[in-house]
């Protein structure tokens, strides 16, 4: 389990990853929701797992989370566990009995290490974690260890993975709108569809000469949730794959019925891809993260490593770095 599991409202997700990786970048493994295990598990029960078994849980108050009963709930259990860290990213005003305890305000942090109020934060969760996994003064996922063009290839992934969360929500929300769509369709609501095709069955807006949200179910078992356009999946949205399928969902952005754009995939094993994609499949620049440990940053091509990139071990103070074809690394490459 993690050392650290991050409470917040999924609305400040960027938010979220700054701090995941300041924390990742001090040696210690953190849990956040979009880490959530794809499993017959439910998503409360790998939650409050998590969450018992975290050193120390970090909530993130703001004026949306504060409102949270989800939110709430765990940081009460925190504090009972007396594993609670608390900080706050805009002018919010805690209520008792978190008023009463220490909150870092974190609300003009820009990532810097050396932000007096994120030092706060971590001395706590120091406090209740010990050292760090690796020790010393070792920076884990270090970009500036790196080959310089592997370093840039980095870079670009990183930024592509921070667009791909952002149009992860995108696709979340245009998938809620999609549902309410299709319930509208059901009704026989004005404007609305509730269609079977050869290839399957189409409930919500528009659909073959306008534009809106729908849901569309394959024959063949996938469902699309999102912005349609002329009969095509187009704009944001959410997809599950079929069963027999090795990828579970694609959330993100789409064009011409496939994903394009930034966005995350999932597979059934636990694999994780967050970044950009063309005609449906991961390239460019991005990130793998692997469920086994570890991931993978920089450049891909049709699904695979392939340009500069580095494979991180779990402990992210080494990997594979270099030069990549097809998932291979061919050329090793040192700074």
């Amino acid at each position: 389990m993690a050392d650290v599991f991050i409470s917040y409202k999924r609305e400040e997700q960027a938010n979220v990853r700054a701090i995941a990786a300041a924390l990742e970048a001090n040696g210690y493994s953190v849990w956040w929701d979009p880490q959530l295990e794809l499993s017959t598990t439910s998503y409360p029960k790998q939650i409050w797992e998590a969450l018992q078994n975290a050193k120390a849980v970090i909530v993130v108050w703001s004026t949306r989370s504060i409102e949270s009963d989800w939110v709430t709930g765990e940081a009460t259990e925190a504090r009972r566990r007396q594993t609670l860290v608390q900080v706050r990213i805009n002018a919010v005003d805690l209520r008792p009995p978190f008023n009463m305890l220490e909150c870092a305000d974190l609300s003009g942090w820009t990532g810097a290490a050396s932000d007096a109020n994120w030092s706060k934060a971590l001395a706590r969760v120091r406090s209740l974690c010990g050292s760090a996994k690796g020790g010393g003064d070792a920076q884990r996922f270090d970009v500036n260890r790196l080959h310089p063009l592997v370093a840039e290839a980095v870079r670009e992934a990183r930024l592509a993975e921070a667009s791909a969360l952002a149009n992860q929500e995108k696709g979340q929300r245009a998938a809620e709108a999609a549902e309410l769509s299709a319930a509208r369709a059901r009704a026989g609501a004005f404007g609305t569809h509730s269609r079977t095709y050869d290839s399957g069955v189409y409930e919500g807006e528009g659909f073959v000469d306008s534009q809106g949200t729908g849901v569309w179910k394959a024959k063949g078992g996938a469902v699309f949730k999102g912005d349609f356009e002329s009969g095509s999946q187009s704009g944001y949205g959410v997809v599950m794959y079929a069963a027999d399928e090795a990828i579970l969902r694609y959330e993100g952005q789409y064009f011409g019925g496939r994903p394009n754009g930034c966005g995350v995939t999932t597979w059934r094993d636990g694999d994780r891809y967050f970044g950009r994609h063309q005609q449906g499949a991961p390239s460019a620049f991005g990130v793998f993260h692997w469920q086994k440990g570890g991931r993978y940053e920089g450049e891909i091509s049709n699904w695979a490593a392939s340009g500069f990139g580095v494979n991180w071990d779990e402990d992210g103070l080494g990997g594979a770095v270099g030069r990549w074809e097809n998932g291979k690394l061919v050329e090793a490459m040192t700074r």
